[in-house]
């Protein structure tokens, strides 16, 4: 084993330790009856207090444009359907790699948390673990996901605002947004966040109806565009192999972030520029323990007016590696 894989194996140990977990209760060792059980919404993602997750997380950036969307005179056309997104996603990207990062990934539910808009609810954390910049607790899912639309759409910051994105030297690993924390908030109708412009839900992770071809959709960020949302599809209900173990019974949730348009045009109304970011991904959910997969891809697109923004696809794989639950 290399010093760094020591490293990182010593690194899951202690942070499940740090949760509660013994050899006697761990539950990831054999024994657990999580296979047994049928989804449900009570039970995908168990969020008992100090219930922690793993993950090994790898990201991939890559060149290239699979829409080739850059002439201003053609179309502009539809969103990608779900069918050929999911298609895309099961396939290698078909572009040359611009480089890679791999890291460890922790959620775990901590205690409560208020919202800037005064809305109590679970809190659920998250912290990164990248070996070239160490261990560091993140900003919330949603402040995230601004972040990358305000990166990619600068027609929506205001004025004179510069690029959001501007990490530490060496800090180039990403994280999942499809299944990233906040104020977690798990009803009988579907498990959901808040955030802190709105006392309205800002996300759905679920609703109660897991069978397959379920869809749903939200409007995301309304304070900055109205053509930004969320759409959901119950994807699948099987089984999935990670390293050693098999998962039954796990809903794959697929899930669509339609960034909007950006069009950029002269002082007489005449399209200089057009583009479409989006990004995409599937989660899987084991009943009994919670997310355990998570694939996505965002789809970003370049403006070559005003130079700002980096093109090609942004590819995030997390894969649990340990977890602690309890009852949900």
């Amino acid at each position: 084993m290399s010093i760094r894989n020591l490293l990182t194996s010593s690194l899951l140990i202690l942070l499940l330790a740090a949760a509660g977990c013994s050899d006697d209760d761990c539950a990831t060792c054999p024994g657990d009856d999580s296979a047994d059980l049928e989804p449900t919404i009570a039970n995908v993602w168990p969020n008992a207090d100090g219930n922690v997750w793993i993950y090994d997380n790898a990201t991939a950036a890559f060149e290239g444009d699979p829409d080739e969307q850059s002439d201003p005179d053609d179309p502009l056309p539809e969103l990608p359907s779900m069918e050929t997104l999911h298609a895309r996603l099961v396939e290698p990207v078909p572009f040359a790699p611009l480089g890679s990062s791999d890291g460890l990934y922790r959620m775990a539910f901590d205690g409560d948390v208020t919202t800037h808009s005064d809305v109590t609810a679970q809190n659920l954390t998250e912290e990164l673990f990248n070996p070239a910049a160490g261990m560091r607790l993140l900003p919330n899912r949603e402040e995230r996901l601004r972040e990358l639309i305000l990166t990619l759409r600068p027609d929506l910051r205001p004025k004179g605002e510069p690029k959001p994105r501007d990490k530490a030297a060496g800090d180039e690993l990403e994280v999942p947004l499809l299944m990233g924390g906040y104020a977690f908030d798990a009803t009988e109708a579907g498990l959901y966040s808040y955030g802190d412009i709105s006392t309205n839900h800002s996300w759905i992770y679920l609703e109660s109806d897991l069978s397959v071809g379920h869809e749903f959709t939200m409007q995301l960020v309304p304070e900055l565009a109205d053509d930004i949302f969320l759409y959901g599809r119950i994807w699948s209900v099987g089984e999935l192999a990670i390293g050693e173990r098999t998962y039954e019974n796990c809903v794959e949730c697929f899930y669509l972030i339609d960034m909007g348009v950006q069009v950029a045009t002269d002082e007489n109304g005449v399209v200089l520029y057009w583009g479409r970011a989006y990004l995409y991904g599937s989660v899987y959910y084991s009943p009994g323990v919670g997310p355990i997969r998570c694939h996505q891809r965002a789809h970003l697109v370049p403006d070559p007016i005003l130079q700002d923004g980096e093109g090609g696809i942004l590819e995030i794989v997390a894969e649990i590696s340990g977890f602690e639950v309890g009852a949900p």
